[in-house]
This record gives C-alpha cells, sequence and structure tokens, in this order.
C-alpha cells in the first residue's frame, strides 16, 4: 500500500479537503508564467566548512554587467532560485543575506550530532516538483502520514474503527457549516464553520475531544489559530482565524512526501557549490536597511553600506514585510500593502527530544492524544509527536506546536518546554518515561530574520492576495517568496516557482 501523503492524511482524517458545497472562484489568479530551465551546473567547488557554501572571497564582487545588475535580498530558496535564473541568464547578482548562512527556513541543525530539520522538512509530492529535480540523487525516506496512532485522553489507543467513525462524523459537520457558510456568502473562521454543521455542546465527550485534537493538528498544520471555541483565551487571540473558505484552495504535486535524513540544506549547499557563479554572488551577514527605488535603477542601504543596482528581487519573509523591518522609498504601491496587511503569517516550531533508547513503539510514524478538556486552551496543546525512530532509528522524537498556542510556548523556557513534553509522553507511556538527554527547540517568531513560519488566509483574505504581490513595482523591484505565490503558498516548492517568476519578470524589465 503506498504511503499516504500529508493532503490525503488530512483530507481522511477531516482535516482538510472536506469538499465545499461549491469551489470557490478563483478567477483572477492566473497560472505562474513558466520558468526558464536553470543552467547546466558547473564544475563543482569545494565549500569552505559543512555548514557554509563557498562564497566570493573577501573584498572580491562578481563582474557587474551594465544595465544588468540584479540585487537580491535574501539567499533562502525564492532569493537561489532567482539568483540562479538571472545569472544563467547573463545577469550579475548580488545576493544579500542578513544570516550567516544560505537557506532561510531550510535550516538543518547538527549540534546534536545527526542532522534535523528545525525548519522545513520535506518535499510535498515528489511528482513534478521542482524540489525533486534539484535533489536527485540524495538520501530521502518517505512518508506515511498514515501510520498515526491516536491515543484517548486516559491514554488508551483508539481503535481504528472507532476513530474512522470520529473522523466521518467531523467531515460530515466541517461540509454542512461549510456549506452553510458559502450560502450566507460570508467567509468565516473554519471552526466557526465547523460549529455550524454540528456544535461542540451536540457532541459526546469522545466526539468532543476527536473535534478538539483534530482542530489542533490543523493549527498545527497551517500555523494558523481556527477559531471557534476557546478562541477567546488569550493563548488562541494572536493574529485572524483561518479562513473556512480558503484554507485548502491551494494546490499539490502528487507522489509521495519525503524528508532527507541526512538535512534538507543538502538540497541547496549542492545547488550553490556546483554554481561558481551563484557561490561568488553571497554575501552573508548584510542586513538591508532600506530600498529606495528611481526610473534608473535601485539603492539599498544595508549594515556593509549601499548597494546599488538596476533591478531588485526582494525575498524577505511575509512576516518581515508585515513588520516594516526593511523601509521601502517611495513605499510599495496600495495593491501590495493591502495583500501583505490582509495575509497572516503563520507559526509552526519543533521540540526535538533526544533519549538514549525508546521508550514508545517504533513502528508508527506519528503519535497523538486527545486532551481531557473539549475547549480552551489545553484542548489543543501538543497534538502530534514524530517518531524520528522510525526515520533511521536515532531514539529522538519530535513535537509541532502551532498557531496561537505556539505563541504561547515561545515564551517558555527550554526546561519548560521539556517539562511540559515530559508530562504529555508519561501519560501516553506511562511514569517510567525519562527526561530527555538533550532537548532543541525553535522560536520562528522571534526570528527576526523570518518572524514566522509560512504565510496563510485568514479571514478577510482571499488567494488573489497571495498573487497580488507578484505585481512588479516601478518596473525596478519584483517580490518573491512563498507567500507570492497563489499555487503553492507555504511550501518550498512554492518559494522556489516563485524566485523563478521573479528573474523571468526581471528578464522582461
Amino acid at each position: 500500500m503506498p504511503a499516504l501523503t500529508r493532503r490525503a492524511f488530512l483530507a481522511t482524517a477531516a482535516l482538510a479537503a472536506c469538499g465545499k458545497s461549491a469551489p470557490r472562484a478563483t478567477a483572477g489568479v492566473p497560472p505562474a508564467p513558466a520558468a526558464a530551465a536553470p543552467s547546466a551546473a558547473a564544475q563543482p567547488a569545494r565549500p569552505r566548512s559543512p555548514s557554509t557554501p563557498a562564497s566570493a572571497k573577501p573584498g572580491v564582487r562578481p563582474r557587474r554587467v551594465p544595465g544588468r545588475h540584479v540585487v537580491v535580498v535574501g539567499a533562502g530558496v525564492s532569493g537561489l532560485a532567482a539568483a540562479q535564473s538571472l545569472l544563467a541568464a547573463g545577469f550579475s547578482v548580488e545576493v544579500l543575506e542578513a544570516r550567516d548562512r544560505i537557506g532561510g527556513r531550510v535550516w538543518t541543525d547538527r549540534s546534536l550530532g545527526r542532522a534535523i530539520d528545525l525548519g522545513a522538512s520535506w518535499i510535498h509530492g515528489v511528482r513534478g516538483n521542482p524540489i525533486s529535480k534539484l535533489a536527485r540523487g540524495l538520501p530521502t525516506r518517505s512518508t506515511d502520514y498514515g501510520s498515526t496512532w491516536l491515543y484517548d485522553h486516559r491514554g488508551k489507543r483508539v481503535p481504528s474503527a472507532q476513530l474512522a467513525t470520529l473522523q466521518r462524523g467531523f467531515v460530515q459537520a466541517l461540509q454542512r457549516g461549510r456549506a452553510v457558510v458559502e450560502e450566507r456568502e460570508r467567509d468565516e473562521a473554519l471552526a466557526a464553520a465547523l460549529e455550524r454543521g454540528k456544535p461542540t455542546s451536540a457532541l459526546s465527550p469522545l466526539e468532543a475531544r476527536h473535534r478538539a485534537w483534530a482542530l489542533a493538528s490543523l493549527e498545527t498544520t497551517t500555523g494558523a489559530g481556527v477559531g471557534g471555541p476557546g478562541a477567546a483565551h488569550p493563548d488562541f487571540c494572536a493574529g485572524r482565524s483561518l479562513s473556512s473558505w480558503w484554507y485548502d484552495e491551494d494546490e499539490a504535486f502528487k507522489g509521495a512526501d519525503v524528508l532527507f535524513p541526512k538535512g534538507y540544506d543538502q538540497v541547496f549547499r549542492r545547488l550553490v557549490t556546483q554554481r561558481p557563479a551563484l557561490a561568488g554572488s553571497l554575501r552573508l551577514g548584510v542586513r538591508v536597511q532600506a530600498l529606495r527605488r528611481s526610473a534608473t535603477g535601485v539603492s539599498l542601504d544595508t549594515s556593509a553600506g549601499e548597494v546599488r543596482g538596476d533591478f531588485a528581487v526582494v525575498t524577505l519573509p511575509l512576516g518581515v514585510l508585515q513588520a516594516g523591518a526593511v523601509r521601502f522609498e517611495p513605499a510599495l504601491p496600495a495593491r501590495h500593502r493591502g495583500a501583505i496587511a490582509r495575509l497572516n503569517m503563520g507559526l509552526l516550531d519543533k521540540v526535538v527530544l533526544t533519549y538514549a533508547r525508546p521508550f514508545w513503539p517504533t513502528s508508527p510514524a506519528f503519535f497523538g492524544r486527545f486532551a481531557s478538556a473539549t475547549t480552551g486552551a489545553q484542548a489543543r496543546y501538543w497534538p502530534e509527536l514524530m517518531n524520528l525512530a522510525a526515520v533511521d532509528g536515532r531514539p529522538w522524537l519530535m513535537a509541532f506546536v502551532g498557531g496561537p498556542f505556539a505563541r504561547r510556548v515561545e515564551g517558555l523556557s527550554d526546561a519548560q518546554i521539556s517539562a511540559e513534553l515530559t508530562v504529555r509522553l508519561r501519560q501516553l507511556f506511562g511514569a517510567h518515561v525519562p527526561a530527555p538527554t538533550a532537548v532543541r527547540v525553535t522560536r520562528w517568531a522571534r526570528d527576526p530574520y523570518a518572524l514566522g513560519s509560512y504565510s496563510h488566509v485568514p479571514v478577510g483574505a482571499s488567494l488573489k492576495d497571495h498573487h497580488k504581490l507578484t505585481a512588479p513595482v516601478g518596473g525596478r523591484v519584483f517580490l518573491a517568496g512563498e507567500h507570492t505565490h497563489a499555487t503553492y503558498p507555504g511550501t518550498v516548492h512554492g518559494a522556489w516557482l516563485s524566485g523563478l517568476r521573479a528573474a523571468q519578470q526581471v528578464r522582461r524589465a
């Protein structure tokens, strides 16, 4: 039996793709233009260190091509895509990256002795996915999301047949609720639409706990608050709630979802080391503070002084744009500012726990547990754990936390987070569960160069807002990033394709 993809699992688990009464129109969101294929790889260059790709020697800058010099802001996935495409087309490029590494929200950490991806982990759908081509030859492992063991609030595993019944009930309630929302022609938070289909008060205790877990899992998947019962709790007031109209209207590549046991960063480190011109274009540790555009070019104020170019490709994450961390002069057009304000930056954090040996069943890919509470913040804490022993045998677990709860968790110390998870694990596997030997925690909302994980569409926005960000600004500035791709937002492949689109726009300017 083929492994279930994330999208397929969410569908069967009633967390997504439950089928509206009629699909929402996406007129005005044309497909992204076809992008030129990247150039053939040049002879590989040796990286300077295991974690930092080859780059230009200090003080050495790539040759400028008059009238065709592009400044790319950000060496994340979209920035690298734009840069390599422009270099292949004969432009000169400078890539300004505030971090001391490439990859942006693709971040592989090796401080625990083995590679672990603390940002993006998966290629979502390998068939036809451009990241699959980039990753060709690298070791990957497919993930079967259907290999998930769920436990009730007492720590007893929920039988498959019973779980299927709970899932069908959730699907039916969400279908009814979304049909009501469609008829009202007024978008609502996803959990509010679910309540219209069948209120929580009409559920059995087990059904209510399953619903709370499903909503928590959806908040983890999307990084968004879903609203509904419990939304008034302070932990659930950050940001606007996930749209019931738009949350599953994006598309997906077919095929398995795969991850990289030796780290996702291999893909982009190899890309850079195989392209000396791309390596030479990188300027790490350079923060951009302002970008000015005129009829003749662009000028950027940076921590390394002024940088001038003919064009700029700006790949700042949505959260950074929303915070106004980089000043645009003149300001971005109202079309762009409105879209930036309407979209939301979601939050998904990871907690890695290491142990001397597994104390949990090592065959399932994921574990989940229903909370005792059915409403409020406590109903949505720590819904999912990933079993890394099933990936490559290491006795590690990874907990996921998303949405407003993740914002609360980011304010805790690593020790407090470890203690909370140890309590949860003891509820699942018994009092003998030890404390972890090491803990690694992400805090993407507190990362000044990300300010969140990936974008989503809240109530009041639509997929058209992603597309609006693709419009050129004064013929000199072009935005890229996952938040600018209406078909594949929130994904690594969406980021890559957006960079190719921005490069194509520069070539046509």
